[in-house]
C-alpha cells in the first residue's frame, strides 16, 4: 500500500534547473551546429529560470535566432 507521495515540482529535493539548461543547449547546438557554445545557452537559460516551457523554448529560441531552423526540422 502507498502511503506517501512526495512531488518535487520546484527543485528542493532533485536539483533539475542544470539538467534542464543543459537540455535546451543540446537542442539549440543541434539547430544550429557552430553558431554558439553550450556555455552560452545556459547563461541565457538562467534569464528564464521559472518560466513555462513554451516560454524557455521562445525565448531561447529568439535569443539565438533558431525559428527558422526550428521551423526546417519540424517540417
Amino acid at each position: 500500500m502507498i502511503q506517501v507521495i512526495i512531488f518535487d515540482f520546484d527543485g528542493v529535493i532533485v536539483k533539475t534547473e542544470r539538467l534542464k539548461a543543459i537540455s535546451y543547449a543540446q537542442a539549440a547546438i543541434s539547430l544550429l551546429p557552430g553558431k554558439f557554445s553550450k556555455d552560452q545557452v545556459i547563461e541565457a537559460y538562467k534569464d528564464v529560470v521559472g518560466r513555462s516551457r513554451q516560454d524557455v523554448a521562445v525565448s531561447i529560441m529568439r535569443r539565438f535566432g533558431l525559428e527558422k531552423a526550428a521551423s526546417a526540422h519540424l517540417a
